[in-house]
């Protein structure tokens, strides 16, 4: 069976528009913080502008910021998101750094999906980054586990989050040879918009 490539894991992270309870006003240093560690690690702003991708310069930025903004969801997940992209440049950091930095990331994104199940944020798509993130690295009843864990809040998520969602729930279904469940996975993706199911059973040699 052929590994399929993951969707790519560029994200603004910005306040969800299917948030359905009241947000604890954000502080404007962690707006800016997010904002900047956003920018420098997908290489443009808020309004679309580029500038240079600069990833270590985003943790970096991260790193300043997190002794008080570790309770803003939104910076966190940017900054968790940093500290993974530069976790997989081998130039840069030694494997020990490598992998704490990327077990630290991941224990973040945890914390922030526990928050979002708890109503305390909205950021709804940590599912689908989570689930991406478990089955890039083979992690794929993990990857399973975490789609499950998004049934409260599954329709919160904007129609792009739930189409990933379905779609890495169903690849990794597929990959842990239940093609039946594969299917089922994918076909709600495809009724929930996404376009490419049938390409997408092809490749994870899916029949049905």
């Amino acid at each position: 069976m052929t590994r399929t490539p993951l969707l790519a894991l560029v994200l603004l992270a910005a306040p969800t528009a299917t948030a359905l309870h009241a947000q604890t006003p954000r502080a404007p240093a962690c707006v800016a913080a997010n904002d900047q560690v956003t920018r420098l690690r997908t290489g443009k702003d808020r309004q679309g502008r580029p500038n240079a991708v600069d990833v270590a310069g985003a943790v970096a930025a991260g790193d300043a910021a997190l002794r008080n903004c570790r309770g803003d969801s939104t910076f966190l997940l940017a900054y968790a998101l940093a500290r993974i992209d530069l976790a997989s440049d081998v130039k840069r950091t030694t494997p020990t750094a490598r992998a704490a930095m990327f077990n630290n990331a991941l224990a973040d994104l945890e914390t922030i999906k526990a928050s979002v199940l708890a109503g305390r944020s909205d950021r709804y798509e940590i599912f689908n980054i989570l689930a991406l993130i478990y089955y890039n690295t083979g992690q794929f009843a993990k990857a399973i586990a975490v789609t499950d864990a998004s049934a409260p809040v599954f329709v919160r998520m904007t129609p792009t989050s739930r189409q990933k969602t379905l779609v890495t729930r169903g690849l990794a279904q597929a990959q842990l040879g239940q093609p039946g469940a594969a299917t089922t996975s994918l076909n709600l993706a495809a009724r929930n918009g996404y376009a490419h199911t049938a390409e997408l059973k092809r490749k994870m040699l899916i029949t049905k």
